[in-house]
């Protein structure tokens, strides 16, 4: 799959948390063949999203690459959160993808959405 046919992707899903459905809007985007995964939530009205990552989730290497690209990201309890509007989630998504998760250009998407 290309950069921006993912990146249209991640707009599009982003954006649906915020236009449609309810106060518990949840997508997942997971890379297809190693499960690496990012969640987004949002509420239909809120003009941004939050973007986490459980940090159960990322080895020491990914928590180093994360915290040294998104100084923004706040540390939690149990995940990295951080908030943006959808264009700029979908860019901070396809970064997390590829300098954090460290995957190769053509990776695959596959996404979850749950509106609520």
């Amino acid at each position: 799959m290309r950069k921006n046919e993912r990146k249209k992707i991640f707009q599009m899903y982003l954006e649906a948390l915020i236009y449609e459905g309810g106060d518990n809007n949840i997508v997942i985007f997971s890379e297809i063949s190693t499960k690496k995964f990012i969640q987004a939530a949002g509420t239909k009205g809120d003009r941004l999203v939050i973007i986490d990552l459980p940090k159960i989730s990322l080895d020491s290497l990914e928590r180093k690459n994360l915290t040294r690209i998104f100084v923004l990201f706040e540390e939690m309890e149990q995940a990295y959160q951080g908030q943006a509007t959808p264009e700029q989630g979908s860019l901070i998504l396809e970064k997390i993808f590829r300098e954090v998760y460290l995957l190769p250009d053509n990776y695959s998407l596959e996404t979850k959405l749950n509106l609520s």
